[in-house]
């Protein structure tokens, strides 16, 4: 389950308002977690459950569209994000997917960012909210900003916002990674802060997920059509609806 502070919660509503969206689907069952006094109002407070704190009910309460994917129960939608896929019948379906928190925690990247590609509509919306420094004992992975942009360059995604979010202090390595390295001065001394990279992607096309290659340009050019041939045999029913929508510019509608 990921974990959102209230500014992640009233900013997805806000930009889900001024964008005329109406649906989204986020990676984890995003709980509410308060870093300031007072940001939701009351009547979003309300419809917090009581026996919870899940952030459904406050989407839900504004008539926007809501799923969520996770491996509990709590999710609407129970995958694990490390062997299963999306159902067929969610393929670019959501106006907004949100990844905060979540994607650290699995191991197969590949496996996550296809999904979060195929659930997205097209003029749809990919917002993030990852660790890019710091937080050692939180996950698996730290992300190089490269990610965003080769997955955008491999997708025909546009980079709408990047923005760095820091909680401002200097901690040196937790206790049980210095157990793991040995002790060091060097060690010692190290200092970093929690730094997380927020990121707005927009989606301009329907088509096959292209995973992001760490290549420079004109490789890329060469090799882009073995790649989409690879990911074709490997998902050919993803790969097929997404052509098939590309080629009618998503009329069909089959979104349950």
């Amino acid at each position: 389950m990921a974990y959102g502070c209230e500014e992640n919660v009233l900013e997805i509503i806000n930009f889900l308002e001024k964008n005329g969206k109406k649906s989204i689907i986020e990676f984890g069952a995003q709980q509410y977690r308060s870093s300031k006094s007072n940001l939701l109002t009351e009547d979003n407070k309300i419809h917090l459950n009581k026996n919870e704190d899940y952030v459904r009910n406050i989407f839900r309460n504004k008539l926007i569209k809501y799923d969520s994917i996770d491996f509990d129960n709590f999710a609407t939608i129970k995958l694990d994000l490390n062997y299963e896929s999306i159902p067929y019948t969610k393929i670019n379906c959501y106006d907004v997917v949100t990844n905060f928190g979540t994607s650290e925690h699995i191991i197969n990247q590949l496996n996550i960012f296809r999904n979060i590609h195929y659930l997205c509509k097209k003029d749809g919306y990919i917002i993030m909210d990852l660790p890019i420094q710091g937080s050692f004992n939180h996950g698996f992975f730290h992300y190089n900003l490269q990610i965003f942009w080769h997955l955008s360059r491999s997708n025909n995604y546009s980079i709408e916002s990047i923005k760095f979010n820091e909680d401002g202090a200097m901690i040196g390595l937790p206790e049980n990674h210095k157990e793991y390295i040995g002790f060091s001065n060097f060690v010692n001394k190290i200092r970093f802060s929690n730094l997380s990279a927020y990121v707005v992607l927009k989606k301009n096309t329907n088509f096959v997920f292209l995973p992001p290659l760490d290549v420079e340009n004109h490789v890329f050019k060469k090799i882009r059509n073995i790649t989409l041939l690879r990911e074709f045999l490997s998902h050919p029913i993803f790969s097929l609806q997404a052509i098939i929508r590309y080629i009618i510019q998503d009329k069909l509608k089959w979104c349950i």
